[in-house]
C-alpha cells in the first residue's frame, strides 16, 4: 500500500515540476526547449536541462522507494511501467530522446512535459520481459 501511495505522490510531484518551469508547461514546450538545448548542451541554465535534471532526480527517488518496498516484501504496483535506465546517459542524450519521441508521436505534445518525459523513458528503457 505504501508503494502505491509513493507512486501516486511521485507522479503528482512530477506533474507539478512540469508546470514549475515556464519553458516546459506542455510536452510541446518541453520538446521546443529540448530542441534549443541540443544546439548548445553546454548551457547549464537551459530550461530543458533543468526539467530533465529535476525529473530524473524525482525518478531516482521513486526507484529507491520502490526498491525499499520490494525488499520489505511489498508487491510491486503491476500497473507501473518497469523502466531500467542505462548506467550513464547525458542530459543531451535525454533531450534528443524527448525530441525523437515527440516527432514519432506528436500527440504527446498535448499532454504535460512530465507525461512526455515518462513516455520517452518507457519507450526507450522499458525492462525486458522475463523469459517464459
Amino acid at each position: 500500500m505504501k508503494a502505491i501511495a509513493a507512486t501516486i505522490l511521485f507522479f503528482a510531484a512530477m506533474a507539478t515540476a512540469a508546470f514549475a518551469l515556464s519553458a516546459a508547461e506542455s510536452g510541446n514546450a518541453l520538446a521546443k526547449a529540448c530542441r534549443a538545448y541540443m544546439d548548445n548542451t553546454a548551457n547549464r541554465d537551459d530550461p530543458c536541462r533543468h526539467f530533465i535534471m529535476d525529473y530524473m532526480t524525482q525518478f531516482k527517488a521513486q526507484q529507491d522507494l520502490e526498491l525499499e518496498a520490494l525488499l520489505k516484501g511489498q508487491p510491486r504496483d503491476p500497473n507501473a511501467p518497469c523502466i531500467r535506465m542505462p548506467d550513464f546517459i547525458s542530459y543531451g542524450d535525454l533531450a534528443r530522446l524527448v525530441v525523437a519521441r515527440i516527432e514519432a508521436n506528436a500527440g504527446l505534445g498535448q499532454g504535460t512535459a512530465a507525461e512526455l518525459m515518462q513516455a520517452t523513458l518507457v519507450y526507450n528503457f522499458r525492462c525486458a520481459e522475463p523469459p517464459h
